[in-house]
């Protein structure tokens, strides 16, 4: 009887961990995409690194290996001209090991300027570890799959310019 106990007590903590990775991988893009900045990057762990793979070397200079504080540096140029940006992610694949985890997962990301739209589907990879008893995430590798529309990234970081020269920034 103590050994069904410990069986399902350790199934239930693999669950509750993958149920927390997923949480901090899906906020930290519902954050971004609700311009709540010190939310999204309260996410990553304070090394966290990203790398971009096959996206527009015009946009991300260096994509290999970035701090999270330069990708969020460089996303803060273009990303707050979109009027909506919408990342949605899904099938999941997650391996947890003690305190460190891989999430792998499809992503579609959809961003809108006076209706029209800069759509990029993508496979992410999470490196995650548990800090404090919270899942962070310490690396995020993203490859493009597809995208259509990324014209839109330079109207994008055209406004974004113009609002804060209008602002005296």
């Amino acid at each position: 009887m103590h050994e069904e106990i410990g069986e399902i007590a350790r199934r239930l903590a693999r669950l509750e961990d993958r149920i927390a990775v997923q949480d901090r991988i899906w906020g930290a893009l519902i954050y971004s995409d609700l311009g709540e900045w010190a939310k999204a990057t309260a996410c990553y762990t304070d090394d966290a690194t990203v790398d971009l793979i096959d996206y527009d070397p015009s946009i991300w200079p260096d994509p290999k290996a970035m701090p999270v504080a330069e990708f969020r540096r460089l996303a803060s140029q273009f990303m707050p001209g979109f009027e909506v940006r919408q990342h949605q992610v899904t099938n999941f694949q997650i391996d947890v090991e003690g305190d460190l985890a891989v999430s792998r997962s499809q992503v579609r990301a959809i961003h809108l300027i006076a209706g029209r739209i800069w759509e990029a589907h993508a496979t992410y990879r999470h490196g995650m570890r548990r800090e404090n008893g919270e899942w962070k995430i310490r690396s995020l590798t993203a490859r493009i799959i597809h995208q259509s529309g990324d014209d839109l990234i330079h109207v994008a970081r055209r406004r974004v310019a113009s609002s804060l020269n209008e602002r005296g920034a």
